[in-house]
């Protein structure tokens, strides 16, 4: 039961407290921390259009514009490792610590944080698609299972992607 007068976070917390015994408690909060991220309040508090716009530091940056740049399909060139980590350097310095917070949550395999940076970074699924060499298809399996991955349990793309950019 939550406790009157309480934050909806405190009351949580303090029922878990009582509820569950003390070695199923690291367990409990780390999975509260999952769920605080898709919160209704987290996401409401960031706003739809806020969230997904992106900050003017990355937009202008010349890494940002190489990898538009490479969405092309007439473009014939693909991010290196330089690349990638150039975006993730920026990435982290734009959104406190982007790549902690996800790999705090669970273990991605390069393709799935290739494509959780891309997310964030507004890329649609068809230019991500070009950017990871794979298909479309491909592209959308990924989301889904990042999200089970974290969760433990199944969900659409579009839940994927609201996660990635709420962090």
């Amino acid at each position: 039961r939550p406790l009157l007068g309480a934050r909806p976070q405190e009351r949580t917390d303090n029922t878990l407290k009582e509820v569950i015994p003390k070695s199923k408690f690291c367990t409990s909060i780390w999975n509260l921390q999952k769920e605080r991220l898709l919160s209704t309040d987290h996401i409401t508090a960031l706003g739809i259009k806020e969230r997904d716009k992106i900050p003017e530091a990355i937009s202008n940056s010349p890494i940002y514009r190489s990898f538009y740049r490479m969405t092309d399909k007439a473009s014939n060139k693909q991010p290196s490792d330089k690349d990638w980590n150039e975006l993730e350097k920026l990435l982290n310095r734009e959104y406190d610590q982007f790549t902690d917070k996800l790999n705090s949550l669970c273990k991605l395999s390069e393709t799935e944080y290739h494509v959780s940076m891309l997310i964030k970074l507004n890329f649609e699924p068809s230019k991500i698609a070009n950017l990871v060499c794979c298909s479309l298809s491909n592209v959308s399996t990924i989301r889904r299972r990042l999200y089970t991955k974290v969760f433990n349990k199944k969900a659409g793309t579009k839940e994927c992607d609201d996660f990635i950019k709420s962090i």
